[in-house]
């Protein structure tokens, strides 16, 4: 069974991308520019407890209204390992996230 989660995020700070509990297979993400006028840079990355952080993508531009979609093999990670973050670039930056979940 599938299901998908879905987040705003603004602003140019780090935010943990929502992960629902039990869930540790990602299919699938898409990445959509909210901005009125402007592109976003997106930097989407991963850390484990010690903080270590490994990016997917950094310094990715995201046309205004477009979107970028990841597959899940770009972002199935363990998340009992791992969390996920996302940071934008600029203060008045904004994203919808959509992800997509698979239950194991």
């Amino acid at each position: 069974m599938s299901f998908n989660l879905a987040q705003t995020i603004s602003g140019n700070v780090e935010v943990e991308v929502t992960v629902a509990p039990g869930i540790s297979n990602n299919t699938a993400m898409t990445i959509a520019n909210t901005h009125a006028t402007d592109a976003v840079v997106v930097q989407l990355y991963i850390k484990d407890a010690t903080p270590t952080t490994f990016y997917i993508m950094k310094g990715t531009t995201i046309a205004f209204g477009d979107r970028l979609v990841l597959p899940a093999n770009e972002i199935n990670i363990d998340t009992s390992i791992y969390s996920l973050f996302i940071k934008l670039n600029n203060a008045d930056s904004g994203v919808d996230i959509i992800t997509r979940h698979a239950r194991l």
